[in-house]
Order: C-alpha cells, then structure tokens, then sequence
C-alpha cells in the first residue's frame, strides 16, 4: 500500500532511543463528557473467566518519533466512599508527572507531599511502630508509572480509537512491558531473519492479541494477561483515508483521563469527598458543605421559632 495520505509512521529504532530517553512532554488539558467507547475494557465480566481482545497501536503525532506510547504517574487509592468509586478503588494522575500541563495544575501533588512528610518523620521516629506506620503510609503513596496507549479495537472500529491505561510492574508483566518485549523479539527475529519486522508500523505492522484470564478461585479478582502478535503484516486500515481520520483524531489522553486539581486531590487524600463550591468557583470538602447546610438550616429554625 503506498502512502498517499500523509500517515506518521513509527521507526523501530528511534521509538527505542525515546522510550530509553524519554522524560515526557506537556499536554493541554480540555475537557470531555465521558464516553465509555473511550475506553479499551479488559475486564472481565461477571461470571466471565476468559477473553480475547484484538487492538491495534496507533501513532501518535504528538509525541516523539509518533510514540504510541504516553507515560504519566498515578497515585492508586483504595477504601474510598462510594461516592467516588463504587469500587471503592481509583486512580490519580501524579501533578508531579512530567507529562501534564503544569501552567495549569501546577508541580505540587499532595500524595507525594504525604509520601516524603511521612518518610522524613520516620527516619527520626524512635517508636517502631510508629516508624513502621510511617513507612507504610510513605510506601502507599509512591506514585507509579503509568503508560497510556491509544488503540483501535478490532471488530469495534466503528468506535474509533480508544485508550488504554496500564500500570507498569516491577515484575514486567504488565501489559506495555509485554508488548514493548513482543515488539523487540520480532525486531531481533526479523534482523537475524533478513525481513522487516515492526511491530508498530502503520502499514507492516501487526494487531495484537490480548488474552485476559481470571484466577481460578471466586473470592481472587485479579487477571493475567498474555500478548501475542497476529500471523500477518497488515495496514491499520485498508483505507488510507481512515487510517488518517483514526491517527489524527483530536481526543487527546487528558480528554478521558481528568486530570484533577491539587485542591481536589488534597480532599481525597483525607479520605473526604470533593464537592465543587459554585459561589467560590473551588473545589471543598462536602464536609464543610454540610456543616454550612446545618448551620444555615438551624438558623433559619430558630427565626421561626423565636416569632
């Protein structure tokens, strides 16, 4: 297929030196109602211990060498009111992460103020108890590295491109680290082999397969997932107009990921729900917007009761 429309295109070797040196770019933040076909779902339905998800990686224009890759932080927190998450688990972007707008939201994250205050009070604790407490509460808040992939879903392309968001293990058995490996075999393969081989490549490039397994006791909802690669090279699209429409399309990662202010994050990291204030234009704690609520209410009972 030639390339009539101008499609970026990924260059194995140059996306390796990035991910070796990459230490992010800004976006600018927009924001977007959510849409749920946004997102790739590898979870398991109720009930389902088992399924396959065929993607395919796209360029991205705004990042070095069209890297579909996008490295952020997150802070993962658990135990939260189910105002915020019924699951009562969610994910944060770091504000410190190199890859966000900090014109707007600023260097300051009130996880990793939690994290280095705990640390520097433990290491003059003399209680070890208290030197344990602190340590795990600096330990919980230790932001992860976080790789946010845009993708089109196979047998879903009418959905149009979706993201992916994937903490990386130490383990190297996350998702994008088993990619990044599958990505390298095949280029090695191909080197040894004399052929072309890119995994990422707009038009030689190769779907791959997701296999998302459940555990086989009920009471465990953690997965595993395995990365193959399709038996064929192909286009991302066979219409190179579409393939474009798909690349170039203006959903940017922080359209569906929010990245949320540090005046919201400080009320979540109290474990206290964030309530936006109209009258202010801030975000504050439902706290202070009951106790208001009480107060204004109380008062106006004793009005009425003193006429």
């Amino acid at each position: 297929m030639g390339n009539v429309v101008n499609i970026p295109n990924v260059n194995f070797d140059e996306l390796v030196q990035i991910e070796q040196n990459q230490t992010g770019k800004k976006e600018q933040k927009t924001t977007s109602n959510f849409n749920e076909k946004n997102y790739l779902n590898t979870r398991l339905k109720k009930g389902e211990n088992k399924k396959e998800i065929k993607i395919r990686l796209l360029p991205n224009p705004n990042e070095p060498g069209f890297s579909p890759f996008i490295k952020v932080h997150t802070h993962t927190l658990s135990k939260l009111p189910k105002e915020i998450s019924e699951s009562g688990y969610k994910s944060y972007i770091c504000l410190e992460s190199a890859n966000i707008d900090h014109e707007q939201f600023g260097k300051k994250c009130p996880f990793c103020e939690i994290r280095r205050t705990a640390y520097n009070a433990s290491v003059n604790e003399a209680d070890e108890a208290k030197k344990k407490s602190l340590q795990e509460l600096s330990i919980s808040n230790i932001p992860r590295e976080t790789v946010i992939m845009r993708v089109i879903e196979r047998g879903k392309e009418a959905e149009g491109p979706k993201f992916w968001k994937v903490n990386v293990a130490r383990r190297g058995d996350d998702a994008y680290s088993l990619i990044k490996n599958l990505a390298e075999r095949l280029h090695k393969e191909g080197l040894e082999n004399g052929v072309e081989e890119n995994l990422y490549d707009s038009f030689k490039g190769r779907d791959i397969i997701l296999t998302i397994s459940g555990s086989d006791n009920e009471k465990d909802n953690k997965t595993t997932i395995t990365v193959t690669q399709a038996l064929s090279q192909t286009p991302i699209s066979k219409d190179e107009a579409q393939m474009a429409e798909w690349i170039y399309d203006e959903k940017k990662w922080n359209d569906v990921f929010a990245v949320k202010p540090y005046e919201y994050l400080s009320i979540v990291s109290k474990g206290e729900i964030p309530w936006f204030d109209r009258e202010t234009g801030k975000w504050v704690s439902k706290l202070v917007v009951d106790a208001k609520r009480e107060e204004q209410e109380t008062a106006v009972e004793n009005e009425v009761n003193t006429q």
